[in-house]
């Protein structure tokens, strides 16, 4: 590891090595509450099997500040009601790969505001409703799975979104709001899919 790494056991762990400046952080197994990354940039976070943010104990996994450039790998966010809601980006690109936002009956994954940044998910699974703010670049989808949740399984884009090899399951449907864009595997298809 680097001097900027760090290791996580516990959710005052994590929340340490990010207010000490770590740029890569390590989560052992465990259900974590992950702290808002308000005013930092490049932070990459990294699970292993079995890492939750949120849990049980939690009504939404996550609820603030992705901060600008940070990249979340292995983690599955969920709470009783969202997987991650009331969520917030400060520009640049952000990255999910081989995570799960599961929406125990409401939000899988729902950003609010992103200040132009552009979203990037790769091979994770989405249960719930999930909405992906008007002021995102794009968001792409790349070998992702779209599941319901037994209440919702619609995501709305009103941006540009791209969805390569991905998923739907029975119930879901994605659509774009106002005048977004969706591809299809590099096709356009401007309209309600209903799967």
């Amino acid at each position: 590891m680097e001097s900027k790494d760090a290791v996580a056991s516990s959710s005052s762990d994590l929340a340490t090595a990010i207010q000490n400046g770590a740029k890569k952080v390590y989560m052992e197994n465990g259900t974590y509450s992950l702290p808002s990354l308000s005013g930092k940039e490049g932070v990459v976070i990294i699970g292993t099997e079995g890492t939750v943010i949120g849990g049980d104990n939690a009504s939404t996994g996550f609820g603030a500040n992705f901060g600008k450039n940070t990249t979340i790998k292995n983690v599955t966010f969920s709470g009783t009601t969202n997987g991650v809601r009331y969520s917030y980006a400060q520009g640049g690109e952000a990255v999910f790969e081989n995570c799960t936002f599961a929406g125990g009956s409401t939000y899988g994954f729902h950003i609010d505001q992103s200040n132009g940044a552009t979203f990037t998910f790769n091979d994770c699974v989405f249960s719930g409703f999930n909405a992906f703010a008007g002021d995102l670049v794009s968001v792409t989808f790349n070998d992702c799975t779209f599941e319901h949740n037994g209440n919702y399984g619609h995501t709305n884009i009103w941006s540009v979104a791209y969805f390569n090899n991905c998923t739907w399951g029975a119930g879901t449907s994605v659509g774009p709001r106002e005048d977004a864009k969706l591809y299809f595997n590099g096709v356009e298809e401007s309209y309600l899919h209903e799967f």
